[in-house]
């Protein structure tokens, strides 16, 4: 085969699936391929919407013989996690401070802003609750001292009943330091330089937009500084992407 070299790595993180549980998952996955003439494919593959599947059963053995033989009894509590349509614009406010001092994988609530309506109805009301984790917290001092930040939602809570959260991001708060795209010009820092050019030589000024890949239910962005604090009511608008299995 015409292959000159063959990687694949896998990132892991501690990722909490319930207040007791914590699991190190696989969040992402890059394969790069060089082929002998050169040519270079890299796939790069990222996990999202990890859920706990499972079931709790109990043994009693003082019942006599006597008794009457178990029942199945109707469950209080939905369980079942169902999705919403595509195209719902969904406003989710932060429900506590998130700062740079939380590690990735801690669990994070949110509620629904306002009434999310479907054909005139009600289909999300506001106040309900949102579940996720933080995904991503990475801080980094070159050119500037600045963080990159992942939050992802992945369920909704309506009236008892556990639906599925896949949406992409569309807006996000303007709080101070947080921003969607990092802009690092030829200085080192935010904006480029103003520089005159001398005879015979040229000046050429540079300036670099750095955006950041968007996944399904995980809103990525950057905060510039040195000390991470996103307030409570800490916004972020979603659209509703139609659940495919």
């Amino acid at each position: 085969m015409p292959i000159a070299a063959f990687t694949t790595s896998i990132n892991y993180g501690r990722i909490a699936l319930t207040n007791q549980l914590v699991v190190l998952l696989p969040v992402t996955a890059d394969v790069r391929l060089v082929k002998s003439s050169g040519e270079i494919s890299h796939d790069q593959v990222e996990f999202t919407h990890c859920r706990v599947f499972g079931a709790e059963s109990t043994l009693n053995f003082s019942i006599s013989d006597a008794a009457e033989p178990a029942r199945f009894g109707a469950a209080t509590i939905d369980d079942t996690v169902r999705h919403f349509s595509g195209g719902l614009n969904v406003e989710i406010n932060l429900s506590s401070l998130i700062s740079s001092d939380m590690a990735v994988g801690t669990l994070i609530d949110g509620v629904i802003a306002t009434d999310v309506r479907d054909k005139r109805v009600v289909v999300i009301p506001a106040g309900s609750p949102v579940r996720g984790r933080i995904r991503r917290m990475e801080r980094y001092s070159d050119p500037f001292v600045y963080f990159v930040v992942g939050l992802e939602f992945t369920e909704l809570e309506v009236h008892g009943v556990r639906h599925i959260f896949y949406a992409d991001l569309v807006d996000i708060d303007a709080a101070p330091g947080v921003e969607l795209r990092l802009s690092i010009g030829s200085d080192g820092a935010g904006t480029p330089k103003n520089e005159v050019s001398t005879p015979g030589t040229v000046t050429i000024v540079t300036k670099e937009h750095v955006v950041i890949h968007k996944l399904p239910g995980v809103a990525t962005f950057f905060f510039r500084g040195d000390k991470l604090e996103l307030p409570q009511n800490f916004r972020t608008v979603w659209k509703t992407r139609p659940w495919t299995q």
